[in-house]
């Protein structure tokens, strides 16, 4: 249990960062959307939505796995 726990958190970090990536290009286009509060707001709500996803989906994902 603690490895899906692991991992979900490690997809979480990941979705979180690249949110933050995203916005940061955006930011280099000339039109800042939001404040720095918003956007780790926004960041961490990503975050744990990726994490709650790839934790409900890695039982069905690692049945698909090759041997």
């Amino acid at each position: 249990m603690a490895d899906r726990v692991r991992d979900a958190a490690a997809w979480g970090a990941v979705g979180g960062l690249t949110f933050l990536v995203l916005v940061q290009a955006l930011e280099l286009t000339g039109d800042p959307p939001l404040d720095t509060l918003g956007k780790f707001g926004l960041a961490l709500a990503v975050a744990a939505t990726t994490a709650a996803i790839a934790f409900l989906a890695s039982p069905r994902l690692g049945r698909n796995e090759s041997p």
